[in-house]
C-alpha cells in the first residue's frame, strides 16, 4: 500500500505538489484571517466600547476629522501616538480602538502601538467610510 501510494506520488509530481501547496496556502490564509478577526472590531462593539468610555482614535487628518468624526473619538496623528511617550504611558495599559478613513491604515498602526507596549489595541472594521455607510451618528467641528 505505502508503494502504491509514493508510486502515484512520483508518478503524478505536479497534481501532488498542487495538492500540497493548496493545503499550505489554506492554512496560512486562515491563519491571517484569525488574527485579523480577533483585532478588529464592529460598529455595534464601538458603540459599546464607547458607552463604556473607552478611548477611540481617529487618524484620519484634522481637516477630515472636523468635516465629520464619530462622536466621542479623539483626533490624533499616527506619528504622535507612536513618538508620544507621555500618551504612552497614560494609555498604554487602556483599551484603545483605532479609526481611520477605510479601516486598513489602523490595523498597520496597531502593529506599532502594540509593538510600544500597549496592551490592548483594536481597529474599526471599515474605518470611518463603513460607519458612515451604515448611517451611524457622526458629528462635526465647529469652525
Amino acid at each position: 500500500m505505502i508503494n502504491e501510494l509514493t508510486g502515484f506520488l512520483l508518478e503524478h509530481w505536479i497534481l501532488s505538489t498542487g495538492f500540497v501547496l493548496s493545503i499550505v496556502v489554506a492554512m496560512v490564509l486562515e491563519r491571517a484571517h484569525a488574527t485579523r478577526a480577533d483585532k478588529v472590531i464592529g460598529n455595534t462593539e464601538l458603540i459599546d466600547f464607547l458607552n463604556n468610555r473607552g478611548v477611540v482614535i481617529d487618524l484620519r487628518s484634522k481637516s477630515d476629522y472636523d468635516s465629520g468624526h464619530i462622536v466621542g473619538t479623539k483626533n490624533i496623528a499616527a506619528d504622535k501616538l507612536i513618538s508620544d511617550k507621555v500618551f504612552i504611558n497614560k494609555n498604554k495599559n487602556k483599551d484603545i480602538i483605532l479609526v481611520c478613513e477605510r479601516g486598513n491604515y489602523s490595523l498597520m498602526i496597531m502593529k506599532g502601538l502594540l509593538g510600544s507596549g500597549f496592551k490592548s489595541v483594536k481597529c474599526l472594521d471599515q474605518g470611518y467610510i463603513g460607519w458612515k455607510k451604515a448611517d451611524m451618528p457622526v458629528t462635526k467641528n465647529k469652525k
